[in-house]
């Protein structure tokens, strides 16, 4: 923060994982990533590069809920400004890709999240022009 190491967040999770303040190194593979941080929870993401046409929408314009979820996870996207055809894609607490979605944006959609094991999860929502990552969890 302004050119200086006085905050700082780390974690031993890579790709996906919440780093805290003075934690670990991020054990970052080689290669190039697209990285979205929240600061307010420490949550961040390494992904796909970003384009210059992809833009990171406000993690508080999509409410996924309910929050943990049983077999299905609602999304409100009605405040968000995302329309078209979105990818949704799912990773475990590890980075692995566990599930894939492909939906026509309405305001209110529904994943089936029936088969995935309780856990902690990130959604990544994607088109050509947004991504945002959401955070849930099953527990049934």
């Amino acid at each position: 923060a302004d050119s200086a190491w006085a905050v700082n967040w780390g974690s031993t999770d890579f790709p996906i994982g919440v780093g805290t303040q003075d934690g670990p190194n991020i054990p970052a593979a080689p290669g190039t990533y697209g990285i979205t941080f929240n600061s307010n929870t420490g949550e961040f993401v390494f992904g796909d590069p970003l384009t210059s046409t992809q833009d990171i929408l406000d993690p508080s314009s999509i409410k996924a809920y309910p929050n943990p979820a049983d077999n299905v996870l609602n999304l409100d996207l009605s405040a968000a400004s995302i329309t078209g055809n979105v990818a949704l894609n799912v990773y475990d607490m590890h980075g692995k890709l566990v599930m894939t979605d492909k939906q026509i944006v309405t305001e209110n959609m529904k994943l089936n999240v029936a088969t995935l094991q309780n856990g902690y999860y990130t959604l990544m929502i994607s088109n050509d022009q947004y991504v945002i990552g959401k955070k849930f969890v099953i527990l049934r």
